[in-house]
């Protein structure tokens, strides 16, 4: 599977996007996402699954590709959601910003 600006593509690499590799159809199914700024993975960085219905959220860590594989428990509208801040490497002291978003949803069974 190749996401935005993946080799071959022919697209633009987009500043940062969630590029899903596997959506979830039911409940306990996986998700399957990977985080990448200008095409290339980025590792480490935190993203929040939150269920519509749910009052919190539970974290999760890219891995050393950007990917991320967690099964979904229950129905409803979910957003996955993360910010990445990192010092700007052309300007000292100065920081670079930005988020993604992921929307989707589960039909109950």
């Amino acid at each position: 599977f190749e996401g935005q600006g993946g080799s071959g593509s022919g697209a633009l690499p987009l500043a940062m996007d969630l590029v899903p590799r596997q959506l979830p159809r039911r409940p306990g199914e996986r998700l399957q996402v990977q985080w990448l700024r200008q095409g290339q993975p980025v590792a480490r960085l935190a993203l929040e699954l939150v269920n519509a219905g749910a009052g919190q959220g539970l974290w999760l860590r890219t891995d050393a590709d950007g990917r991320i594989d967690v099964p979904v428990p229950l129905a409803g509208a979910w957003l996955l959601r993360g910010t990445e801040v990192r010092a700007d490497p052309d300007q000292p002291g100065r920081w670079i910003s930005g988020s993604v978003t992921l929307s989707f949803s589960i039909d109950p069974p």
